[in-house]
């Protein structure tokens, strides 16, 4: 049985980045997008929570939620069904005052009343956008050693096609980082470069408290981008390092990419 890791609370968004399949996301949300047949997407970052010991894990829906919650129904298949923690899904209109939300720091206000009253030091947030086997408890103690106030993820390589191309409208993001001796010294959004970039994952490790009163600033000031509104303008203040992820990560980003990636699983 994997030790339980309670200084640790998980926070999924399913819905981050429908845009880029819209084909396949018209009942349901990329989440819960068959992936290898056998598994769903979301199953990849659930599992990696649940066996780096996180047991309290909230899923942020926004919309065609109902296939994914059919497929989680109480958490049970990761252990999820618990007295204290377990999995807990937030519908927009779950709380009196949330409302569907477009990204993820309006989504973490959804929520902020849950926040403060959680126990845990740490929130982990993660995508569903990505495919891969990731300690999340190895992340955390790289957080906690480097006194870091957020750790970012990201992984080495060539920004995809599929990102390249698509067309954000303004509300479609991906961020790449410059990164000197392991502290993130600013952020891309959108970057075209070529060759091997330092790429994001959109996987975050931050203390709870912080995390409270930055989406707190960012509710008064109608900001809904955590990246682009929150830690950007704040990358010469904040303490923000890098965590270099070394293993297969498969993402996906468009038609193309879905397809090529089931096929190599």
């Amino acid at each position: 049985m994997v030790k339980s890791n309670t200084s640790a609370l998980g926070i999924i968004f399913p819905n981050s980045y429908d845009a880029l399949i819209p084909e396949l996301v018209n009942v349901r949300l990329m989440a819960s997008i068959p992936f290898a047949s056998r598994y769903r997407i979301i199953d990849f970052i659930l599992s990696s929570m649940t066996h780096s010991g996180i047991g309290n894990i909230s899923v942020v829906v926004n919309k065609n939620y109902h296939s994914l919650m059919d497929h989680l129904g109480s958490g049970r298949e990761w252990d999820l069904v618990r007295k204290n923690g377990g999995l807990h899904i937030f519908p927009p209109f779950a709380e009196k005052e949330a409302k569907p939300y477009v990204r993820r720091a309006s989504a973490l206000a959804n929520i902020l009343d849950f926040l403060r009253d959680e126990k845990e030091k740490y929130v982990i947030m993660s995508d569903t956008n990505i495919v891969v086997n990731f300690d999340f408890n190895a992340m955390l103690q790289t957080h906690i050693a480097s006194g870091a106030d957020i750790t970012l993820a990201y992984n080495e390589q060539k920004l995809p096609e599929g990102l390249l191309k698509h067309e954000s409208n303004g509300r479609s993001f991906y961020y790449t980082f410059d990164i000197e001796e392991g502290r993130v010294k600013k952020i891309y959004i959108n970057s075209k470069a070529e060759g091997i970039q330092n790429f994001s994952m959109n996987i975050f490790v931050i203390n709870r408290e912080v995390l409270i009163d930055m989406v707190n600033t960012a509710l008064m000031q109608g900001k809904e981008f955590f990246m682009r509104d929150i830690l950007i303008p704040q990358i010469n203040k904040l303490n923000m390092q890098g965590y270099k992820y070394t293993g297969y990560v498969a993402r996906i980003t468009d038609m193309i990419s879905y397809f090529d990636e089931n096929i190599k699983i």
